[in-house]
């Protein structure tokens, strides 16, 4: 990853010099076609280095902790907060820098490794969105926040704020009885 990023920036400069020579063999060809032709030969074969070059330099940057870190987090926000094996691979391949650095976000507290259905998912939970309802604490019934309720219309008990991340699966509210959208 370091001499990716070292080689990109050597070719960046290789090239920002190749395109200052053929840019200084136009200005001093005082219109002498083949110092024209050398001049703009330079000059683009310069431009295309240097492109060539920051690519390099900025693939090298991905791949290092801090941009496989960075890009890990991006795709767990892009994801609810969950990552399996295959969005991992496709955003970032199978490296063992890539394995340390997920090593290393669950060592932190910052992901957990859960195994489901077989597969292996990183959770980010504060990357996962948040659904907040009025709940009884006495029978266990929700209620949206929406709904202008202080009182537990089937006990009378006090409602409480409750925030809970969105279910997977089958679970639902006690208000979603006929809504099988699966929500929790």
């Amino acid at each position: 990853m370091t001499l990716q990023v070292i080689l990109g920036a050597l070719v960046s400069v290789i090239g920002v010099l190749s395109a200052g020579l053929g840019l200084l063999f136009i200005i001093a060809s005082h219109g002498i076609g083949s110092r024209l032709a050398a001049g703009a030969v330079m000059g683009g074969g310069g431009l295309v280095v240097i492109i060539v070059g920051v690519i390099m330099f900025r693939k090298g940057l991905r791949f290092s902790p801090e941009g496989i870190r960075k890009e890990l987090l991006r795709q767990a926000k892009m994801n609810n907060g969950e990552l399996t094996e295959e969005v991992i691979t496709g955003a970032l391949g199978k490296s063992d820098a890539v394995n340390f650095q997920l090593a290393d976000l669950v060592k932190r507290g910052v992901a957990e490794e859960r195994i489901r259905d077989n597969r292996r998912v990183y959770v980010f939970e504060s990357f996962q969105v948040k659904l907040v309802l009025k709940k009884c604490p006495y029978c266990g019934n929700d209620y949206p926040v929406r709904d202008d309720i202080e009182r537990c219309p089937s006990c009378g008990g006090d409602l409480t704020m409750h925030r809970t991340a969105l279910a997977k699966g089958e679970a639902t509210y006690s208000m979603d009885e006929d809504d099988d959208s699966g929500v929790s």
